[in-house]
């Protein structure tokens, strides 16, 4: 008999409410989709919908965690992978952009197959994770026969988890292809949507200052981790950095952290996603930094479930936004919270988003300005006591900044949508 005995569809009662979470990537690799299954698994039928895996092979089922600590697997649809553009692809796409042929950059073969699950299963709520996907969305859900968005039958909740038209200001290549084009999908689809969710308070401010729309601030809060700070070893202080491996964040900055560190502290570095070449590139500057004695490693990515007791055996989680990225800068991240529920004191430049939090729990260490050194030279003057200290005050942030927080707020706006 398989493993997961009983099917998603076969824990959930009949006649309930169907919920579908769409986004264009792997859904249980994606920490707001499945804190929102999380949220409404026992309320709802819920579906998810995500992106295959780029090698061709499906994106894995979900499951999750019921009653009795029994698993069940959600009912998980995807959709083919995006195909990488040839040269006359690229072509096209440049032409496409110049001349404003935006349907040509939304309508791509792989995602038509969002539209044909719409027209094949009947949802009440759609909630829809990524801004590219609105266009099918909306399109499937009128195919389909029903009526959707404000006051119709399928109510549409669009998370806005950045301000799209700033998404990745630091890219040349982005502004000029791909910036107005998000512009035109936040002023013709995200004010369609029913209600509109993101972040972090200025996104919120962004959204209605550039769109006149409103926004609902539902910060990315991990579930509750019933952890304790663990002791410090004064003479081995342990460093954790994990995120996605992108080239605006710039992680090959990052890395070189371990030369200015006092010998008393190592580092770990968790990376997922990335291109090969960047990946190649990290790994080999790594190994150069160990030969020098740097006490530096890179280890393989974790599980979401995983990431934050995989951290609390660490004393401190680095958060690194570079100054130029103007989106990031204004988001608050997802791996903030991570280390919070880690109970680790928390390294970061002074992130303008994220000082309240500090004034409140007394967790951070904050450089002075965004230099690498500066981040180490902030953490070499402290004692392993006063680390110590940081850390309690992320373990009292820990009981209040978890999902139990924003899962009334979901509930309750679901349960308004369907009464409309």
């Amino acid at each position: 008999m398989c493993e997961y005995e009983t099917h998603y569809d076969e824990y959930r009662a009949e006649a309930k409410p169907r919920i579908l979470i769409l986004a264009a990537a792997n859904i249980s690799t994606c920490p707001r989709p499945m804190r929102m299954v999380e949220v409404l698994k026992d309320d709802y039928d819920i579906s998810v919908m995500g992106i295959d895996n780029e090698d061709g092979t499906p994106m894995p089922p979900v499951f999750i965690k019921g009653e009795a600590a029994q698993t069940y697997e959600v009912k998980s649809f995807s959709y083919p992978s995006f195909k990488k553009r040839n040269a006359w692809g690229e072509v096209k796409l440049w032409i496409n952009v110049a001349l404003r042929r935006w349907d040509k950059l939304s309508f791509i073969p792989n995602r038509l197959a969002i539209i044909e699950h719409l027209c094949k299963e009947s949802y009440d709520v759609v909630i829809c994770h990524d801004l590219l996907l609105l266009p099918v969305l909306f399109a499937g859900l009128k195919k389909s026969g029903r009526k959707c968005g404000k006051k119709n039958d399928i109510k549409v909740v669009f998370d806005a988890r950045e301000f799209y038209p700033l998404q990745n200001t630091s890219s040349l290549r982005w502004r000029l292809l791909f910036k107005r084009f998000n512009i035109y999908l936040c002023a013709h689809f995200a004010s369609q949507a029913d209600v509109l969710l993101s972040v972090s308070p200025r996104f919120c401010e962004l959204y209605k200052e550039h769109f006149g729309l409103k926004a609902h601030l539902l910060m990315s809060l991990p579930q509750y981790y019933p952890f304790e700070p663990t002791p410090i070893n004064p003479q081995k202080i342990k460093i954790l950095y994990h995120g996605a491996l992108n080239r605006n964040r710039d992680i090959d900055k990052v890395i070189e952290i371990c030369q200015y560190l006092d010998k008393r502290f190592c580092i770990d570095f968790i990376f997922t996603g990335g291109t090969q070449s960047y990946r190649k590139k990290i790994q080999s500057r790594i190994a150069q930094l160990q030969s020098e004695g740097n006490a530096v490693r890179i280890l393989p990515p974790v599980e979401l479930t995983q990431i934050v007791p995989f951290g609390n055996a660490y004393d401190i989680g680095l958060l690194y936004i570079p100054v130029h990225n103007h989106n990031l800068l204004a988001t608050i991240p997802n791996k903030f919270f991570e280390y919070i529920q880690s109970r680790l004191a928390v390294l970061m430049p002074p992130l303008q988003q994220l000082q309240g939090f500090g004034d409140t729990y007394k967790n951070f260490i904050v450089a002075k300005d965004f230099a690498i050194k500066s981040l180490a030279d902030s953490l070499n003057v402290l004692s392993s006591e006063e680390i110590e200290q940081l850390k309690c005050g992320s373990h009292a942030a820990a009981q209040e900044l978890n999902l139990a927080q924003n899962a009334p707020f979901v509930r309750k706006m679901l349960k308004e949508l369907l009464a409309q």
